[in-house]
């Protein structure tokens, strides 16, 4: 699970995920925090898919329509990983695109 959360959402994120493990008696999850300015990027990386979706199903509605999809993230992943290896291809591409 992936979030981009302001500081007080991701306090109250995590305080309910972790209720959750407790309550499913699941492992805590690998987590990946970065600082994006005024938000925290947030990934939970749950052992098995049945663990992430028991909390997943704890969260309540506003916290779950901010994870971010998988195959976007797995997208832009795959963006960061062409410009990491090679930034000046990426910006002689980007001059070409529309838009």
């Amino acid at each position: 699970m992936r979030f981009n959360l302001s500081i007080h959402e991701a306090e109250n994120l995590l305080a309910t995920i972790w209720i959750a493990l407790e309550k499913h008696g699941c492992t805590s999850p690998k987590m990946e925090i970065l600082s994006r300015g005024a938000e925290l990027e947030i990934e939970l990386l749950f052992e098995s898919r049945r663990d992430e979706n028991l909390v997943r199903a704890e969260l309540p509605r506003a916290m779950a329509r901010k994870i971010f999809p998988r195959a976007t993230f797995r997208k832009f992943q795959a963006v960061s990983a062409m410009v990491a290896l090679d930034p000046e291809l990426c910006a002689a591409t980007l001059v070409y695109l529309p838009g």
